[in-house]
């Protein structure tokens, strides 16, 4: 094709030679597009999973230390403790209000409930652990817990 002695296929105008290597404008504004709902959902689901891991540790730990706790108590009741600094036994009263563990455990609190005291023959005792976030020593409805109950009798 010659235009007034020029040949068209040479010059800055030619639109048939349009093999530009790259990315337009668009492709590249797309692929941001794409990675920024990607990553968001991903941040979603990283956050979410932070909370059940929390969630699963405080019920492990709540699990644990009214474990513990329980096993405390039941052996202060039959009189096996080797603690000396507590008063042990059957005659003794073992109802507890809400009282931090010791640390590292100073964000969970327990009670003890020992409504039979006193009781001739079996004494219903009941443990309950929750993980107190507000540190006000009430389990409020948001603070989930864990009770142990047992029977203890008392053998001669």
């Amino acid at each position: 094709m010659k235009h007034e002695g020029h040949d068209i296929r040479h010059t800055k105008y030619d639109i048939r030679n349009t093999c530009v290597k790259g990315f337009t404008l668009i492709e590249v504004l797309g692929a941001i597009a794409v990675f920024s709902i990607l990553i968001a959902l991903m941040m979603n689901v990283v956050a979410g999973s932070l909370v059940i891991s929390k969630n699963t540790e405080i019920a492990t730990r709540n699990v644990v230390l009214c474990s513990g706790k329980m096993d405390e108590i039941k052996a202060k009741v039959l009189g096996r403790s080797t603690d000396i600094a507590y008063a042990f036994g059957w005659d003794v009263d073992y109802t507890a209000a809400a009282t931090a563990f010791p640390a590292p455990d100073t964000g969970f609190k327990f009670t003890v409930s020992d409504p039979d005291f006193p009781a001739v023959l079996i004494r219903d005792i009941a443990v309950t652990v929750w993980y107190d976030e507000d540190n006000d020593s009430v389990m409020d409805a948001n603070e989930k817990g864990f009770t142990f109950n047992t029977k203890v009798t008392k053998r001669d």
